[in-house]
């Protein structure tokens, strides 16, 4: 049978997309679906799929989702040459670090460790197509610039130094945001903007990137770098989000400064919405209306009751998740942000308040034929 958490069933959900369906996913999704609980939000910990816990709402903040009307799609080519290009990054970096390996020390450190270095006068930046950079149409180019073979080099890893034992490299987010501030990791990725061809990669790691999802097309071009950034910024945004909720829950305000307090507390987590937001964008995984419930909440803003929002899931349409205030306020403008995206777009967006228990907790309903 499937075990009583939630857990397996979600796995299990999961292979169905990965290897039935064809659906590059992660695990989040189901997990929330399996193991969700009314009124809280899931803390999860996709290393592959563990659950840490529930955090509750402040009684002064409300969530509510927005169906943007765009089907949520994982299964298409951006979602998965992102998530190729993530696993690629990480391949590249534990080669940098550790040669075949990767390596964290006990503080979450990368030891300065060299190998595989990327610098930017070893970029190809030509007219276009599949062997350079891509370039305006004066011919001057833009940024978009292919590795080369000679960047992907077997040069032997030197170790400057190692603190601790440290685990292997299993995960992008074992690695802290300060770290991705270092020289020494920047020599580990194309600059911002380059690209590595599949063939190329393929030719330095004939074993592949790791994933049993995804594969590297030897004839496509692969942005690596965003991929890379995007899930270590992503989880030190998450753990920022949850520490700064679990905090508020035992402050004491007075009754002059508790309102003035409680936006403060707001905005700080609707930041870091909008922060992890414009990161889906940035990877190509915003859509248009999405995008457009988003621009609406921020320019509503605070003085309406409305401090955040962002794409739900592996995003490319979906659901948005708008933070603001409980005590009506936050009601009526996320009302008013669905009247202007349909006016706006055409599109009748569906609007829910809270969450819901998962799978696991509303157990189910038997029916009876007659």
């Amino acid at each position: 049978g499937v075990d009583d958490s939630g857990r397996e069933l979600a796995i299990l959900c999961q292979m169905v997309e990965n290897l039935i369906v064809g659906a590059p996913c992660g695990v989040m999704d189901q997990m929330a679906s399996a193991c969700g609980h009314e009124g809280a939000l899931l803390s999860l910990l996709c290393r592959p799929a563990e659950v840490c816990g529930s955090l509750s709402l402040p009684s002064h903040a409300a969530v509510w989702g927005i169906d943007s009307g765009i089907r949520h799609h994982v299964g298409g080519s951006d979602y998965g040459k992102v998530r190729t290009g993530a696993f690629m990054g990480k391949t590249l970096v534990q080669a940098c670090y550790e040669g075949s390996r990767g390596y964290v020390n006990d503080n979450g450190n990368l030891p300065l460790v060299s190998g595989c270095q990327l610098s930017d006068s070893q970029v190809i930046s030509g007219r276009g197509g599949r062997d350079g950079g891509s370039v305006d149409e004066n011919g001057e180019n833009i940024g978009l610039s292919l590795v080369s073979e000679r960047q992907l080099s077997t040069s032997q890893p030197i170790r400057d130094r190692v603190d601790g034992d440290g685990e292997p490299l299993r995960y992008l987010t074992q690695i802290p945001p300060h770290v991705l501030n270092s020289p020494r990791f920047a020599e580990c990725l194309p600059p911002a903007g380059g690209v590595v061809g599949g063939d190329v990669f393929l030719r330095r790691f004939p074993e592949g990137h790791g994933d049993t999802i995804t594969v590297v097309d030897p004839d496509e071009t692969y942005d690596v770098t965003g991929p890379t950034r995007h899930p270590i910024l992503e989880h030190h945004r998450v753990r920022t989000f949850a520490q700064v909720l679990d905090a508020s829950a035992g402050v004491q305000y007075g009754q002059t400064d508790r309102k003035e307090a409680e936006d403060e507390h707001l905005a700080v987590l609707g930041e870091l919405m909008y922060q992890s937001n414009a990161g889906y964008t940035t990877l190509g995984l915003g859509s248009d209306g999405t995008d457009e419930i988003v621009r609406l909440v921020k320019s509503s803003g605070p003085c309406t009751g409305l401090f955040g929002a962002k794409i739900t899931g592996g995003g490319s349409g979906g659901t948005v998740c708008v933070l603001g205030r409980s005590d009506g306020s936050g009601d009526a403008a996320v009302v008013e942000v669905c009247r202007a995206y349909r006016e706006t777009t055409g599109r009748t967006p569906y609007l829910f308040r809270g969450s819901s228990p998962g799978a696991v907790a509303f157990n189910h309903v038997r029916v009876q034929l007659l």
